[in-house]
């Protein structure tokens, strides 16, 4: 095993910080990581072995649409809004209500691992219109607010 060595045998789990983005098993010391919906989540790995003794090993998953050149969520949405493009970016992001008036915009940096985050908790219910701007196109979705 490349992260855990011991001379007895080893049992293996696995945990995830949000199981609704991604659930996480080991089947003979391999482990599954299944994508449940957009999100990142921190997989912990334990290795424990037949006198108890256990280590673990922690690391960051993002489940995201490859297929799609931007990722938003949650969507619908009710607090925090994620906008992450799965690369080291500068995006520019505008959000319009539904008669079209410019609510928010601002330009920022996103990471792998780190999408901007956006505070939409004092909008009102309804449907937004969010536009992301990348150096490739600018790319519009429909936003759901609770």
């Amino acid at each position: 095993d490349d992260y855990f060595s011991d001379e007895t045998p080893v049992k293996y789990s696995a945990s995830v910080s949000d199981s609704q983005v991604v659930s996480a098993t080991v089947q003979d010391s391999l482990l599954i990581l299944t994508a449940q919906d957009y999100g990142l989540v921190r997989v912990t790995v334990t290795a424990t072995d037949i006198l108890g003794a256990a280590t673990s090993v922690s690391f960051a998953a993002l489940a995201r649409d490859a297929t799609r050149p931007v990722d938003i969520y949650p969507n619908p949405v009710s607090d925090i809004l994620y906008v992450g493009t799965g690369q080291d970016t500068k995006i520019g992001i505008t959000l319009t209500d539904s008669d079209g008036r410019r609510i928010f915009s601002q330009v920022t940096t996103t990471g792998r691992f780190d999408p901007a985050a956006l505070d939409v908790s004092r909008l009102h219910s309804g449907v937004y219109r969010i536009s992301v701007t990348t150096q490739e196109a600018t790319y519009a979705y429909d936003l759901l607010k609770r």
